[in-house]
């Protein structure tokens, strides 16, 4: 019985290797995978353990990664950042910190939502529009605010 579970916690390392060799993958992502293939929660949790010790699997680095990457490539604001790390299934903990570093590296809220506004929003859209497009992509009122220049007589009305 014991030979059999090594053997299925080898087959299970194999297809977790051949998943992660072909994009990283959060744990909780990567166990679903093991999970709808066939293998036992201990084979999986076996594996997932084994990878964390190889440092081959590290969710708060990928996270870290993940976000940085939907700052820079999509100009996505704090808010949908942090709903996809949650959506990968990313600790509270280890969003925040992904979602404060890559703000940081992106040179802060209010810099990363007036990219999206030269870049992504069209400079033809009256100020309410923009407002809720800007919103959209996930920033906060206050970076809004400081971004627009013409949103002070929009937000006193």
């Amino acid at each position: 019985m014991a030979y059999d579970l090594n053997m299925n916690i080898s087959a299970a390392m194999d297809a977790a290797l051949r998943i992660i060799n072909c994009e990283p993958q959060f744990s909780g992502i990567l166990k679903n995978k093991l999970l709808k293939k066939g293998f036992s929660i201990e084979q999986t949790d076996s594996v997932l353990r084994q990878l964390e010790k190889l440092e081959m699997l590290n969710d708060s680095k990928l996270a870290e990664m993940y976000a940085g990457d939907l700052m820079r490539i999509k100009l996505y604001g704090p808010m949908i950042v942090r709903a996809k790390l949650y959506e990968k299934g990313v600790e509270r903990n280890s969003a925040e910190k992904a979602v404060k570093c890559a703000l940081e590296d992106n040179g802060g809220e209010t810099e990363l939502c007036k990219k999206c506004l030269n870049r992504k929003i069209d400079s033809r859209l009256d100020t309410k529009t923009k407002i809720r497009r800007l919103a959209s992509k996930g920033f906060s009122m206050s970076a809004i605010r400081s971004v627009m220049k013409d949103a002070d007589d929009f937000f006193s009305e």
